[in-house]
């Protein structure tokens, strides 16, 4: 699997880490140690953190925070 994918799941699973992701998107990763290509933060810079946040609520993929 490549670090993007692992983003987008630890993003989906863990509340601390996808507000950090939306806030600072290479910071979050880097400290997570899934690096990513430029062009793949410049793709997470395009979601909406409102619209990501209501699907991890109906996919009911909310973990707390856990990580």
């Amino acid at each position: 699997m490549n670090n993007k994918h692992e983003v987008i799941g630890r993003a989906v699973v863990d509340k601390t880490f996808r507000e950090a992701l939306f806030k600072d998107a290479k910071a979050a990763c880097d400290t997570a140690g899934l690096p990513l290509a430029d062009h793949e933060y410049k793709q997470i810079k395009t979601f909406d953190p409102e619209s990501f946040e209501n699907a991890v609520a109906e996919l009911g993929g909310e973990a707390g925070g856990a990580g």
